[in-house]
């Protein structure tokens, strides 16, 4: 699993950046009303982001302290798009300070996520990275073969007992929990979650994303991304050895719209520019 967010260098870089003042608010969002485009208005959008992080920090602590099995990093990407949006919706002449807009925003953003994965968040996470792999696999095998893959040609690709995929893939539609009794050596007590152990760690799509990024590389990409961001980035650029998909085909995988993609690709490039040691890899890597 990815290290939380707040255990890693980006809470550290982003206290690193000043709030702004009313004037200095004020100011930016003049050069956004004159601007379109161009590096000007790239940089006075990427200030009015950094410069309220902590703001989004804030806003998902809360959400995460009532929802303690969600990813809080997760969370924060969620606040950080609704920032996002807040930025291009904020009309300084009203009189109030941005912050205040932008957390009705924050919130916003975070709360639909909730709502919209409801169900997914009775999933442990290894089993999220199970049934993301599943999905993977029926991505491209459907690509070569033209038809669905069998739940026997799964088990047997991944290395996973064919009730097992079964369940996990009733789970990623919200029609069966991982929390269940399920039966395993006559053990009535054993859940689809304990059945989730290490066949992650032997299945061929782990193994191949180990051997083609340094060891290094990896704690460095870990400690700075959540499985998440670490998830699409593997599949827009082919970290893993495997083609680019396009922003669709990995929100197939990962279960979000290709915009959704995009913006947390945008997210997880953004938190990669602001560790010193992921920036250094950045280049070589994309």
């Amino acid at each position: 699993m990815a290290a939380d967010v707040y255990s890693n260098s980006f809470f550290h870089e982003i206290t690193n950046y000043p709030l702004l003042t009313a004037e200095e608010e004020l100011n930016l969002f003049q050069v956004l009303q004159t601007h379109t485009d161009g590096e000007e208005f790239n940089d006075t959008q990427e200030t009015l982001i950094t410069s309220n992080l902590r703001l989004v920090v804030s806003v998902a602590k809360k959400y995460h302290s009532e929802n303690s099995s969600i990813d809080l990093g997760d969370l924060v990407d969620e606040g950080i798009i609704g920032l996002m949006n807040a930025i291009t919706k904020f009309d300084p002449d009203q009189g109030f300070r941005f912050s205040t807009f932008a957390t009705e925003y924050i919130k916003g953003s975070i709360l639909n996520y909730l709502q919209n994965n409801a169900n997914a968040f009775h999933v442990s996470s290894r089993a999220q990275n199970e049934i993301r792999q599943i999905k993977k696999f029926q991505n491209e095998y459907s690509k070569l073969h033209d038809r669905m893959p069998t739940i026997h040609e799964i088990s047997s690709a991944l290395n996973m007992k064919p009730e097992k995929v079964n369940l996990l893939l009733d789970a990623s539609k919200g029609t069966d929990s991982l929390d269940r009794s399920v039966s395993k050596d006559n053990d009535e007590n054993t859940t689809l979650g304990d059945m989730t152990s290490d066949s992650e760690k032997s299945s061929p799509i782990y193994a191949t994303e180990q051997k083609m990024l340094p060891d290094a590389t990896q704690d460095i990409l870990r400690a700075v991304l959540t499985e998440r961001e670490l998830e699409i980035i593997t599949l827009l650029h082919g970290l893993n050895g495997e083609d680019r998909l396009t922003p669709k085909e990995a929100g197939e995988i990962c279960g979000v719209t290709s915009e959704r993609v995009r913006q947390i690709e945008s997210i997880a490039f953004r938190k990669l520019q602001l560790d010193h040691k992921a920036r250094e890899i950045l280049s070589d890597l994309l």
